[in-house]
Order: structure tokens, then sequence, then C-alpha cells
């Protein structure tokens, strides 16, 4: 019995130094322009550069954030969210958090993003859908907006209170409806601007 104890305290220590070799490998990697790279299941993975619509809705998003911040959060699309815990980072393509909870490298701790917001594309979709959704309330990001605009009737998704790893509220609306963004943001998100 202490054979096979020490057996998987030797693999959880491979798993974490593997981690720690990825993520030091990741804080270096200079991807091309345009290109997000995340840590998932023991590899580093590459996005490419989104199409217009995808890079639109970011914008948007922004601006729309920006407008109801106190001066000390910020709204960033090449912030990470780092799960050590998961063997993962991820970028989403946006994230709000208090300038304070940065760290180097571009990361923040999931409690500390306020909010994090995917935006589907044809080659990511099942991946913000389904892995990002769950690695996000596992992680404790308390807030997680997924904008499916490869649907074939677009929807805009706000995951929240997320408990023992699982959001507890869940409220989705079609492309053109206004979704409620809570506390401490307090707002709707008007979707009609939204391109497909």
């Amino acid at each position: 019995m202490a054979a096979a104890a020490e057996h998987l305290v030797t693999s959880a220590r491979a798993v974490s130094d593997r981690f720690e070799d990825l993520f030091s490998f990741w804080t270096q990697f200079d991807a091309p322009d345009g290109w997000r790279v995340e840590i998932a299941d023991g590899a580093l993975t590459m996005t490419p550069n989104p199409a217009n619509a995808h890079s639109v809705i970011a914008s948007l998003l922004t601006r729309v954030f920006i407008e109801r911040l106190a001066a000390d959060v910020g709204v960033f699309q090449s912030v990470a969210i780092s799960m050590p815990d998961q063997q993962r980072v991820y970028m989403p393509d946006l994230v709000v958090t208090a300038i304070a909870s940065l760290r180097e490298p571009s990361v923040v701790s999931p409690p500390d993003a306020l909010i994090a917001a995917e935006i589907t594309s044809p080659g990511n979709a099942r991946i913000d859908r389904e892995e990002k959704r769950v690695a996000y309330g596992l992680g404790g990001v308390p807030r997680y907006l997924l904008i499916d605009r490869v649907l074939t009737n677009p929807t805009v998704t706000l995951f929240s209170d997320p408990v023992d790893g699982e959001y507890q509220h869940v409220v989705m609306v079609p492309f053109g409806e206004s979704i409620r963004i809570p506390a401490p943001f307090d707002f709707d998100l008007d979707t009609s601007q939204f391109p497909r």
C-alpha cells in the first residue's frame, strides 16, 4: 500500500513539474501575430486570428464594459486565466478584472476574473461550449459569458455563481435580445449589434 501511495505522489509531482515546464515555455513563446496560445490537456494549443465578426463582437463588448467600470478595473483581450490545479491556461476573448490582480506574465487567477467571455468560431465552438465552461466553473470564475455566433440561431449565454465547479445560474438569449449582466456590473447587454 505504501508503494502505491508513493507512486501516486511521484506521478502527481511529475504532472505538476510538467505543467510548470509548459507554463514557463508558454511565458516565453513568441506566437505569430494574432494567434492565441493556451495550455490544455498537457499541451500547448494555438488558435488562429479570428474572423472579422468575432473581432467586432469583442470590440463592442470591450466598449460596453469600459463605459461601466471603475478606474481600477480593466477590460483585457490578451490576459490569460491560469488554473494550475487543472493544468490549464486559457486566454479568453475578453477578461474583466481589477488591474491590481494582474500578474506577470499577463495572467489572473480564476476568482479574480470578474467575467470571462468567449466568442465561438467554427474551429473552437465545442471547446468554448464544453471544456472552457467546465474549467472556468471548476476554477471559480464567477461569470462566464459565451457568445455562440456559429449556431444557426446564434445565442448569448451567461453562466454565473459556480458552486463545486457547476454554474448555478444560466441565462440564454438569442442574438438581438438583451441579457442582464448582474452585479458588480448591473446592466443589460444589447446583442442586437452583434454580427453573425
